[in-house]
């Protein structure tokens, strides 16, 4: 691989070098600021997500059905004494 294959080829050597292509400079280090913020707009992880799918999910699905309904009953017995 240490040969130029397009060596021998003169007019495909002429084709390619005929192209300019201008590389802007970007700089390689993000500034304090550039990463805090990008820190705030990345997606926050979902918590739920790591039980779909597995043994937590049907205790933590069933969790949900119980006890949101029983939670519902304590803050209306609590509202009306």
């Amino acid at each position: 691989m240490s040969e130029n294959p397009f060596k021998s080829e003169y007019k495909l050597k002429q084709h390619l070098d005929s192209d300019h292509v201008e590389i802007p400079d970007f700089p390689k280090t993000v500034s304090r600021f550039d990463r805090f913020i990008g820190f705030l707009g990345s997606p926050a992880k979902d918590p739920v997500e790591a039980t779909i799918g597995n043994d937590l999910s049907v205790v933590f699905h069933v969790s949900l059905l119980v006890g949101v309904p029983i939670l519902s009953l304590i803050t209306i017995l609590f509202a009306t004494l």
